[in-house]
């Protein structure tokens, strides 16, 4: 074998491996991308006049996943006692979730609080793990921590009271589209 053939057989060798590298990348990149995501947050949704807060598990994964197990550490406990809320939903609201399946978009939510006597105690660290796998059953484990104190403090918005009568609300309509005529007509004539 002289110089050429080894340089050749040489120069094959790293293009088989550089190909199966690249193969391997690729495949991989398409099973991250094709995964289940299944995660946590909490929302609030106002109901009559009383805001809910609620834990929703949801699948923004491409494919499908089950559930193998939800768990909230610290259990999720009340400020008073009393009603078919606190009763409802106190530790973990999901702890009888097994071999449950998600696809992709679905959610899974459950209503832990309200304001007043109904409002869950809010700790500075809060986990939610969710153990849950795919079609070939391949293992995940999301875990979730969430500040509650800073997230309450992000929902308290100013409530906005709207008791205007129909003139009063006529007239300021007809202010503004008097403003926005002026200044389309000077615009105009500037430009002109």
């Amino acid at each position: 074998m002289n110089l050429s053939d080894s340089i050749q057989v040489f120069v094959s060798v790293i293009a088989v491996f550089l190909s199966y590298v690249a193969i391997r990348q690729t495949k991989k990149s398409i099973q991250e991308a094709n995964r289940p995501y299944i995660v946590a947050y909490f929302t609030s949704i106002k109901v009559t006049a009383t805001e809910q807060i609620v834990i929703v598990i949801r699948n923004y994964g491409q494919t499908g996943a089950t559930i193998d197990s939800i768990k909230i550490i610290p259990d999720i406990t009340h400020k008073k006692e009393s009603g078919f809320l606190n009763n409802a939903v106190k530790g973990n609201p999901f702890k009888n979730i097994r071999n449950h399946f998600l696809a992709p978009g679905q959610s899974i939510k459950a209503l832990v609080g309200s304001q007043g006597d109904g409002m869950m105690n809010l700790v500075d660290s809060r986990k939610i793990i969710i153990n849950y796998h795919d079609f070939s059953k391949k293992k995940y484990k999301e875990i979730l921590e969430f500040d509650e104190l800073e997230w309450s403090r992000l929902l308290q918005h100013p409530r906005v009271s709207v008791n205007h009568s129909s003139k009063d609300m006529t007239q300021a309509i007809k202010n503004l589209e008097q403003t926005i005529s002026h200044t389309a007509q000077e615009t105009i004539t500037h430009k002109l």
